[in-house]
């Protein structure tokens, strides 16, 4: 398979341009193994960033890694070991697991910020030594009967043009928010919370909570209202926003007992939240 493409950018170095017309070799950065190019495909780009040498990174999602593409041409594996399982803190980046990578950006150290399925991870530009900057809250406080409304979509587009606006800037630095929806099943989202990081690490200072009886939530114009006032009146420079539902609406412990499945939402017992695949 050959590599087809061509990318053109503007860097802080000056105006570069790289021209691959031909079949590249794809290696590791920081462990893994060796890909060859012809098994490499380019589909499904779900982020693009460029750093002050002109190197290229951009995530595919339905790969769950992150490549770097060198102006010499070399494309190698960033970030991901392919697997869309929650990622490690302390290895090298390549050898974690990075569930749906999407959105990059990059700092003035060459340090690389992914936003991923569970929240936002680092990449050290000196060590390539992966890090959680904050994960997205999986469950929070909130009890209510099962929305039973035609389904719909599981990928959320906000109606706001500044929330969306700021949701494909990637990260910026903080304050940061996140937005997490939740649901009886994959398509159908009863529940979203809010999220307000001041500062990296540690678990959110502020959250927000919106519940929807009737119907999918984020077709609600009054709570999307509500959540885009909130989120600029804590001044926030980014907004991360999980890639559909991720979970029951109900509390492990509060709306039923520990250990057990939510007898309200069939659909997540022993099934992955992140990839909505059955975990037997």
């Amino acid at each position: 398979m050959f590599l087809l493409f061509t990318f053109v950018l503007s860097t802080p170095v000056g105006r570069s341009q790289v021209d691959l017309t031909r079949s590249s070799k794809i290696e590791t950065i920081a462990g893994g193994e060796t890909t060859t190019g012809n098994e490499f495909s380019l589909f499904s780009v779900s982020g693009l960033v460029a750093d002050s040498r002109g190197n290229i990174y951009f995530s595919i999602q339905a790969k769950s890694q992150v490549f770097r593409l060198a102006l010499s041409g070399q494309v190698t594996i960033f970030a991901g070991n392919g697997t869309r399982e929650k990622q490690i803190d302390g290895v090298l980046a390549a050898d974690s697991p990075l569930p749906d990578p999407r959105s990059l950006a990059v700092d003035r150290a060459s340090n690389v910020y992914i936003v991923c399925g569970n929240g936002l991870v680092r990449v050290d530009g000196k060590t390539q030594v992966l890090s959680t900057v904050f994960e997205t809250p999986l469950a929070q406080p909130g009890s209510f009967r099962q929305a039973k409304e035609p389904h719909m979509s599981s990928r959320w587009k906000p109606s706001s043009p500044w929330l969306g606006r700021r949701v494909k800037q990637g990260f910026r630095g903080y304050p940061a928010a996140t937005i997490a929806f939740y649901g009886p099943t994959a398509e159908l989202a009863t529940k979203v919370v809010v999220g307000i990081f001041k500062q990296e690490h540690g678990d959110a200072d502020t959250l927000e909570k919106w519940f929807s009886q009737n119907s999918d939530i984020r077709s609600n114009d009054n709570v999307a209202e509500e959540l885009v006032a909130f989120i600029k009146s804590h001044e926030v420079k980014s907004v991360v926003v999980t890639d559909g539902i991720i979970g029951c609406p109900h509390e492990e412990g509060i709306d039923y007992p520990e250990g057990k499945s939510c007898p309200e939402c069939p659909y997540w017992a022993c099934r992955d939240r992140w990839t909505r695949e059955r975990i037997q």
